[in-house]
């Protein structure tokens, strides 16, 4: 048996040297009597990878997780140069002064800043200072602030109010807040005797206009006016019955003395109670009075 298995690598050597195949493992694999019989490997076509550029890397380098670029950019309004490191992280020249990273332990300010990761964490707040909480909605003006039983309330100025006259709690609302003057628009046969009383008991200061067609002329919107200007009445509420007389006073300060334009003084006079279309003869005799004062010198 051995010598028949010499005789076989006797024939098969010189089968080789015979066909003259450089190739060993193919020359073997094609004269093999079993091997031989069986049909090619079919060839499998590996992609063309391109060289990369002399002098890089065909992998770029991840220094802290970050796949940084071949080049360092210069850092604006510094004097660090760009350059390429093959195979390591991209480390920018150290400029005068400082040390490399190989010579030393590198400065902060040595090296260039890396991208920014889109977010900054939120710094702590100062001392005694809470974060704000925006669950809760706070009301721009304090409840505390909006009057207590008075109708048709108006701010036109600072220190300057306007509204129908007080009941229940609206007197002793007025002096918690402070004001000193109530300014009473009434008409000439009206009794003002409750609500002299009212402003006595509490120690505001009582005045009184009386407005009527008949006698409502550019002197008495002169006064209305003065009125308002005295800071020495400050801060002063004036009021009325229904808000028609104080309407047709405002509407002529806002002509007369602020200069404003038709609408917009109408839409403020309507604002304290004299409304454009009222039904009332009183009203339309009110707006009347009011267009004569407005076309006398």
């Amino acid at each position: 048996m051995p010598l028949m298995r010499k005789l076989n690598w006797v024939a098969w050597l010189a089968i080789v040297g015979s066909a003259g195949c450089g190739e060993t493992f193919r020359c073997w694999r094609m004269n093999h009597p079993i091997v031989g019989r069986l049909p090619p490997r079919p060839a499998v076509l590996e992609p063309a990878v391109p060289a990369p550029p002399p002098g890089q890397s065909l992998y770029p380098v991840l220094p802290n997780g970050r796949c940084c670029p071949s080049a360092v950019p210069a850092v604006p309004g510094s004097s660090v140069s760009p350059s390429t490191v093959p195979n390591g992280p991209y480390v920018p020249a150290p400029p005068n002064g400082l040390k490399s990273p190989s010579s030393g332990a590198p400065s902060s300010s040595y090296y260039a800043p890396l991208p920014s990761p889109g977010w900054q964490a939120v710094p702590a707040p100062a001392t005694g200072i809470q974060p704000a909480d925006h669950r809760t909605t706070v009301p721009t003006t304090p409840v505390a602030d909006f009057p207590v039983d008075i109708a048709r309330w108006q701010v036109p100025y600072q220190g300057v109010a306007s509204g129908l006259y007080p009941h229940g709690q609206g007197w002793d609302w007025l002096r918690q807040k402070g004001y000193r003057t109530v300014l009473h628009l009434k008409s000439s046969g009206e009794d003002d005797s409750g609500l002299r009383g009212e402003c006595e008991r509490r120690g505001l200061r009582y005045l009184v206009l009386e407005v009527e067609p008949q006698t409502l002329n550019r002197e008495l919107v002169l006064r209305f006016s003065q009125t308002l200007a005295d800071r020495s009445l400050h801060p002063i509420f004036i009021t009325d019955k229904d808000g028609v007389r104080a309407g047709a006073l405002w509407y002529l300060h806002y002509r007369l003395t602020e200069k404003l334009d038709e609408a917009e003084a109408r839409r403020r006079a309507a604002q304290h109670g004299l409304a454009d279309k009222d039904p009332r003869p009183e009203v339309a005799e009110l707006w009347q009075a009011v267009q004569n004062v407005l076309q006398s010198p």
